[in-house]
């Protein structure tokens, strides 16, 4: 996959991110709660009446800087696994609409950060949460910035396994050999990449690179100065996010089509 991105430079922190000539993604880096409540606001006047129909699906990652080049882990302590890190970057995707928001920086506080207008578009009635890995995200996010996950979240792995033990049971002719074998594809060890592949066609073939930079200079090493990823970082967080809500608007749809 050939993925590319542009900044407007009459926009600061807009962004389109192009994957393959396919898709078209609009990338805000919301560098403020205000930043992130105006994006919010966007999203819920574009997208009212799938709201109004309780249909509007929304893709939710999180990452860590210290996976990546010059990463500081702003609360990591020695002793501690990497999963036991706090989340630094929310990622969140509505369709071709894509929000960034860094953790650890202006107005970001450790075990106190869900603002409210974040808090009310995820847990609306017309709004359904997807994620891969998103029960222990809920859970990470809950124990260190204070989220409530909305009931409504939805793992894509477990849902990816629904469909597709209901389409081998469904299937007229199959042998007891081929649901076997179906039956012994372990979703749940599936990460984003590969879940895209079966989910969205072999086509759909996201690698990210081993070695890419997390965050400009000047924002590495002082926690109360804004945090701004580096276009690489920015370009592949969009993409990640994009894939999440895609996977869940097509696993969604092909469930209640066969309801």
């Amino acid at each position: 996959m050939e993925i590319t991105i542009e900044e407007f430079s009459k926009e600061p922190n807009e962004f389109v991110v192009r994957v393959d000539g396919r898709f078209t993604i609009n990338t805000t880096w919301a560098d403020s709660d205000s930043d992130l409540k105006r994006w919010i606001q966007r999203i819920q006047k574009i997208y009212r009446k799938k709201i109004h129909n309780r249909s509007l699906v929304v893709g939710l990652c999180a990452d860590r800087s210290l996976s990546y080049a010059n990463g500081t882990g702003f609360h990591f302590r020695l002793g501690r696994s990497l999963k036991d890190e706090p989340y630094e970057l929310m990622q969140i995707c509505v369709e071709s609409h894509c929000v960034l928001r860094a953790l650890n920086s202006r107005g970001c506080r450790y075990e106190n950060w869900f603002p409210k207008p974040l808090k009310d578009f995820l847990h609306d009635n017309g709004v359904t949460v997807v994620g891969v890995g998103i029960d222990k995200l809920g859970e990470k996010m809950a124990k260190d910035y204070g989220w409530l996950m909305p009931n409504r979240a939805v793992e894509l792995r477990d849902l990816a396994a629904e469909l597709r033990k209901g389409n081998m049971q469904g299937t007229a002719n199959n042998s007891s050999e081929d649901g076997d074998q179906t039956s012994r594809i372990d979703f749940r060890r599936f990460g984003l990449a590969r879940l895209a592949r079966v989910v969205l066609g072999e086509e759909v073939n996201f690698v990210k690179p081993v070695k890419i930079t997390w965050c400009n200079s000047n924002s590495q090493w002082n926690p109360y100065e804004p945090v701004r990823l580096t276009n690489d970082m920015i370009k592949y967080a969009s993409v990640e996010a994009f894939l999440t809500s895609y996977m869940g608007t097509t696993l969604l749809d092909n469930r209640n089509n066969h309801r």
